[in-house]
């Protein structure tokens, strides 16, 4: 699973991890630092304060669904997939270009790198 997130962050030019909450930075935690600074972010926090994560601005789902078709997302809350999506789809986001984490980390996952 992990290396499926892996090799969709390698394929796609442009990526947009959407949450930057413990999921986000567990998941962060595993992959390659050339991976990583790939990533854009987005958050619907981003709406009540302007704010950092991982070093880089985070933008909101509005400003998510108004950037080039060719932005991948990968969405990283495994608790809130489902209205992440919804939200995503009532924007105009197309539905391919999300991607799921599975991997609910928890705090306590055990995985090779």
């Amino acid at each position: 699973m992990l290396q499926n997130i892996k090799d969709f962050i390698w394929q796609n030019s442009r990526i947009v991890l959407y949450g930057t909450g413990q999921d986000a930075e567990a998941l962060i935690s595993y992959l390659p630092k050339n991976l990583v600074e790939k990533l854009e972010y987005c958050d619907q926090n981003a709406y009540i304060k302007d704010y950092k994560f991982m070093g880089k601005s985070v933008m909101t789902p509005v400003q998510l669904s108004e950037m080039e078709s060719d932005v991948a997302i990968l969405v990283s809350s495994t608790g809130y997939r489902h209205s992440i999506y919804d939200a995503l789809v009532k924007l105009g986001v197309q539905c391919r270009k999300i991607y799921f984490n599975l991997l609910g980390f928890n705090g306590r996952i055990n995985i090779e790198k």
